[in-house]
């Protein structure tokens, strides 16, 4: 497939998600989950957020929990960061446990949703952190530690035994 070729095919896909026939729709995010291409997410994101159609959404978000593409990890991660209405963010945070992608290189990411988000968002922000796969440096962890501990007397008290669990997870990869 050439160039040019690859851009027509793309550029039909993402009409198609957007299109008035939901089966067109629910067939090209099919097509795009089996094509696994990190420049598919963000017209998927835009397509969570914006459609009102609930099998839609749902096909959507199930390419987001079944990624295989590592390099989808930083794309996930910014969105997250730049995410303010916190359903989406929390969609994309339980995407990333779902996805099993290696999320390491955003340890202290997935610490500050810990300690700062809602309670829905601070759980499965502890759960990609408990289910890392890789191994972000030593230094990058124990400063993770480190924050931790600082706002273990500051943080709400529905996430002490959580915190007290995060840090030993995180100083056993020490």
């Amino acid at each position: 497939m050439t160039n040019q070729e690859r851009e027509l095919r793309n550029k039909q896909l993402v009409e198609a998600l957007f299109h008035q026939d939901t089966e067109k729709s629910l067939e090209a995010i099919e097509q795009i989950r089996d094509l696994n291409e990190v420049e598919f997410l963000y017209p998927l994101l835009q397509l969570i957020k914006h459609t009102k159609n609930q099998k839609i959404e749902r096909k959507a978000k199930s390419v987001f929990f079944d990624l295989k593409n590592n390099a989808a990890a930083k794309f996930i991660v910014e969105n997250i960061k730049l995410e303010s209405d916190a359903a989406i963010k929390q969609f994309l945070v339980s995407a990333c446990w779902n996805n099993g992608l290696d999320y390491s290189a955003y340890l202290d990411v997935f610490v500050a949703l810990f300690i700062d988000d809602i309670f829905e968002i601070s759980f499965d922000a502890f759960t990609v952190i408990e289910d890392m796969t890789g191994f972000a440096e030593r230094n990058v962890i124990m400063d993770q530690v480190l924050k931790l501990r600082k706002v273990r007397g500051q943080i709400a008290s529905d996430r002490v035994k959580l915190l007290d669990e995060l840090i030993i997870i995180l100083e056993n990869l020490l």
